[in-house]
């Protein structure tokens, strides 16, 4: 009988769990929001930043050349196609070539929304998208797909 009772409550048990809602992670709407560069990377960007402010995003990005003046060309020919990588995402009009590499770029996007999450935030517009991973350990941090890390303020 003690045995029947067990798995009895085993099996109504393993019901009660089963019919919880799934969890779902809750996703905030924010209209300002300021994510700055505090670190590089080891990428060839030096500063960016995005800056959400009623629905119109400013993407600004500089980069800079590699600090040894006395590097390979293949060594510049990577820098040139990591800055290429680097800006195909946030403005994907640019083309860099290798004498480009201090130049500054900026991009104006309309009608984007921010997305918060506890993991992700994201910048989405019509035509526009990225997403940063939150750090575990500072979610005032976030980081982009080439592991730049930027701060994060919502406001």
């Amino acid at each position: 009988m003690k045995t029947f009772h067990g798995l009895a409550s085993l099996l109504v048990l393993t019901f009660l769990v089963g019919c919880q809602a799934p969890s779902q992670e809750t996703t905030e709407e924010e209209s300002n929001a300021t994510i700055v560069q505090v670190y590089d990377g080891g990428t060839v960007q030096s500063q960016g930043s995005y800056i959400l402010k009623d629905g119109t995003l400013t993407i600004h990005k500089e980069l800079s050349a590699l600090s040894n003046p006395n590097a390979e060309p293949s060594e510049l020919s990577n820098a040139s196609q990591q800055a290429a990588d680097i800006l195909a995402q946030d403005l994907p009009d640019e083309n860099v070539t290798d004498d480009q590499l201090f130049n500054e770029y900026e991009r104006v996007v309309k009608e984007v929304r921010l997305l918060v999450t506890k993991n992700t935030v994201t910048l989405k517009g019509a035509d526009f998208e990225k997403e940063f991973q939150r750090l575990p350990d500072n979610q005032a941090r976030v980081k982009d797909d080439f592991g730049i890390e930027y701060s994060f303020e919502n406001e």
